[in-house]
């Protein structure tokens, strides 16, 4: 999950933490951390804010489609 708010980062989570079958196994506040994460784990979704700070993330999802393909 990425999103240059934390607020929003901690709603997002406690609202998945209520599905079963999700586990959020990563967080960061930007493009340039996410894409350090991805060195280390490989979740199957990504969800990122559009407008952030630095990469945005439509830029940011346009990057880890490339490097990382099987990752949504």
């Amino acid at each position: 999950m990425v999103d240059d708010h934390r607020i929003f980062r901690d709603g997002i989570k406690s609202l998945l933490s209520e599905v079963d079958f999700i586990e959020v196994v990563g967080e960061a506040s930007g493009g340039e951390e996410l894409l350090q994460l991805l060195s280390h784990i490989r979740p199957d979704i990504v969800i990122t804010d559009i407008s952030m700070k630095g990469i945005s993330g439509i830029e940011l999802t346009k990057q880890v489609i490339c490097l990382y393909p099987k990752i949504r």
